[in-house]
């Protein structure tokens, strides 16, 4: 597999995932994306780049979700 088409399969794996996880909590794929960004070890910050202002209304939701170690783990592909 070329470094795109796998590149592509990990973000294609990691989005299937995000959006389980985020069925099973309640929450939108995107609040999965931003906490797992915020659970990092490192300082980090998450940029987020709507087009329109709902889209920023709807990230407003991360502030709601905490994962766990585990799905932390699970989202993270390299340890697959």
């Amino acid at each position: 597999m070329s470094g795109c088409a796998s590149g592509l399969a990990r973000k294609t794996s990691s989005g299937r995932r995000a959006e389980e996880l985020a069925r099973r909590k309640g929450v939108e794929p995107i609040n999965i994306a931003l906490a797992y960004v915020l659970s990092q070890r490192f300082p980090t910050f998450p940029i987020v780049g709507p087009k329109h202002p709902w889209e920023t209304r709807s990230t407003l939701g991360v502030l709601d979700v905490e994962l766990t170690p585990e799905e932390v783990l699970w989202l993270d592909l390299r340890t697959a």
